[in-house]
């Protein structure tokens, strides 16, 4: 019980507790994020690693026309057993007006996050991002 406390605050803190409120420049263009498949979400822009916060409907707002690296995470206790838990991150260019969809996944004890552009066309109304690359290397705030 002791050591899954230890890792459930290392986790948190890991993933938000040292990091700021991502905030965009007044007036910069903007592209909308959907998180709803993500627990933790942060992004790193320009080098430094934020917390990244959704309204109501898990959207995010992010700064348009430049690289961000947007990491998703999960977290899983189970009293008295195994806890489980894992982040992935992607790597893309956002473009103004234009709205994205994280696909966070955990699967076969692995997790991967994928970053779509929402459509509204095909059977999935996503669109494979042209600009996603492997995540970044980031630092706290």
């Amino acid at each position: 019980m002791k050591t899954t406390a230890i890792i459930l605050l290392g986790l948190v803190t890991a993933i938000s507790g040292c990091s700021t409120n991502y905030a965009m420049k007044e007036g910069a263009p903007t592209a909308r994020l959907n998180l709803s498949t993500s627990q933790f979400k942060t992004v790193c822009a320009e080098g430094k690693l934020f917390n990244l916060r959704a309204d109501a409907n898990n959207i995010a707002l992010v700064e348009a026309g430049k690289r961000i690296t947007v990491r998703g995470g999960f977290y899983n206790y189970v009293y008295g057993g195994v806890s489980t838990s894992c982040t992935a991150s992607s790597s893309f260019v956002p473009q103004e007006n234009r709205e994205y969809f994280l696909d966070f996944q955990v699967e076969s004890e692995h997790c991967s996050s994928i970053i779509y552009q929402v459509t509204n066309k095909g059977p999935t109304g996503l669109a494979w991002e042209p600009s996603l690359q492997p995540s970044r290397e980031c630092r706290a705030k």
